[in-house]
């Protein structure tokens, strides 16, 4: 492997589409071909990622917006089935990389194009003479017979050239000295941020991926052998998209979170991308307690139940996907306790403010799974007390929204409280993985949970590097 020097032509083209748009057809065949080609263990089961891509392009803000991007090869006659060979990105990756699953199937037979051909116009009205002797009787034959043909021609037209798709979050005002939690951070925030009257930091930011749950989205929609060269050409295609922006659209850095010590977390500096430091995520294995019971579990992990005195005193769990407008503004007022508790804490600060009308959004739609997404409160006395947003990602559940009434919440300990109620639909459900996220470590970690480091990509326009790698000294993380 070797470092890119100077970044070549990018392979790929970026084409911004709308989930909303597409027939069941393509959207059965996109989730198809994320299952067949994602397949490490915090892979996005296809149906679930797209529900969320189609909730997140659905939420309309001012401050934020989101953009699902599909990633294509620029000449795909060529047949590339992955990197072309004569490129510079398929330096990244080590040799042997290449030798590694040579038996991955191509997107046409997972998708079956090549199994169940479509017939000609010609040979399905040679179908229809031979079966009815009326002409009328004909060409009502031949509709019907047309209409259970596989949309073979659509789908090749959809998917030719197909690499991945994206989710690019873009944020408006985005104050880069917000980070700094610190003396350095509360000086630049009164002299150049946002927090001034001159306010020369506030820039509009991409996050590849969602802030809620804080996750890159690269979903792969082909094979390839060289995953490194594979990630960094997806960014180079995505800057490269960015730059041909108007001025009043194009985004003045980007940030791509990634798990450390992963394909995506090498491609950042080989190919130009600046470092950031990120928080922990804190992520729970169950794959060895999947017929465990939620105290068994417990037990295993010698964690001192709470719920019991929580039940005790009439508490009660509340688990909705009805998404109404007062259970949609009770989850951003909790949210808001917890947010602003964290701010005066000197904490680091959320990248944008949700509202009850992101709430709203993420609510399922009828062709999507129900369970996608939920709402999880945790009750007292008619009085809710704690709540959060439960996402479900394939064979990863993570919460993230979380929200706590601090008068009654601490003396109940709704905040583990809730953690166990999240561990009991895990086991219930058969979850691999729960996702609890950054923020308060030892708390998850008593409960069985590992911290899964993560690092950040930066991509920024020249002027803005120094600030970048300056600022990153003094991020707190904690």
């Amino acid at each position: 492997m070797h470092v890119l020097t100077r970044r070549p032509k990018s392979l790929y083209m970026v084409e911004p589409i709308s989930i909303r748009s597409l027939d069941q057809a393509k959207l059965d065949a996109y989730a198809k071909l994320i299952n067949a080609y994602n397949l490490g263990p915090d892979a996005l089961d296809g149906r679930y990622a797209l529900s969320l891509l189609r909730a997140y392009e659905e939420y309309e803000d001012p401050s934020m917006n989101c953009i699902v991007l599909k990633i294509t090869v620029k000449e795909p006659d060529e047949e590339m089935e992955s990197l072309n060979e004569t490129s510079p990105w398929e330096a990244l990756d080590e040799e042997k990389m290449a030798l590694e699953r040579q038996d991955i199937d191509t997107i046409e037979d997972v998708l079956g194009l090549n199994a169940n051909p479509a017939m000609s116009k010609n040979k399905l009205k040679r179908i229809a003479k031979g079966n009815k002797p009326n002409k009328a009787d004909q060409d009502r034959y031949l509709e019907t017979l047309a209409a259970k043909q596989p949309p073979e021609a659509d789908l090749k037209k959809e998917f030719h050239g197909i690499r991945a798709l994206v989710l690019l979050t873009v944020i408006d005002g985005f104050d880069l000295c917000s980070p700094l939690q610190n003396r350095f951070g509360y000086i630049l925030q009164r002299t150049i941020g946002s927090k001034s009257k001159l306010n020369l930091m506030s820039r509009r930011m991409g996050l590849i991926g969602t802030h809620w749950p804080m996750k890159e989205i690269i979903l792969n929609c082909a094979p390839t052998r060289r995953p490194i060269g594979e990630h960094a050409a997806i960014r180079k295609a995505i800057t490269d998209w960015n730059a041909n922006l108007s001025k009043r659209e194009r985004c003045t850095f980007i940030i791509d979170p990634v798990y450390t010590h992963t394909a995506a977390e090498k491609s950042l500096g080989l190919s130009g991308w600046i470092k950031l430091k990120l928080p922990s995520s804190n992520i729970v294995d169950l794959r060895c307690h999947c017929d465990q019971t939620t105290v068994q579990y417990l037990k295993s992990v010698k964690y001192r139940i709470q719920r019991n005195k929580f039940e005790e005193a009439g508490g009660e769990f509340i688990e909705s996907t009805a998404f109404t407008d007062e259970e949609c503004n009770t989850i951003i007022d909790m949210w808001g306790n917890v947010a602003n508790h964290r701010s005066q804490e000197g904490k680091t600060a959320t990248l944008a403010d949700p509202s009850a009308n992101l709430i709203k959004s993420l609510k399922p739609a009828a062709h999507e799974p129900h369970n996608s997404r939920s709402l999880l409160f945790l009750k007292l006395d008619g009085r809710v007390i704690a709540s959060c947003v439960i996402f479900r990602l394939g064979k990863t559940i993570t919460s993230d929204l979380q929200g706590l009434d601090y008068e009654l919440g601490r003396k109940h300990k709704a905040y583990l409280v809730m953690m166990e109620e999240m561990i009991r639909i895990a086991l219930a459900e058969k979850q691999s993985f729960v996702d609890f996220g950054p923020t308060t470590g030892q708390a998850k970690q008593s409960i069985g949970a590992k911290q899964v480091h993560l690092t950040g990509g930066v991509w920024a326009k020249k002027y803005m590097r120094p600030f970048v790698i300056l600022g990153n000294h003094y991020v707190n993380v904690e």
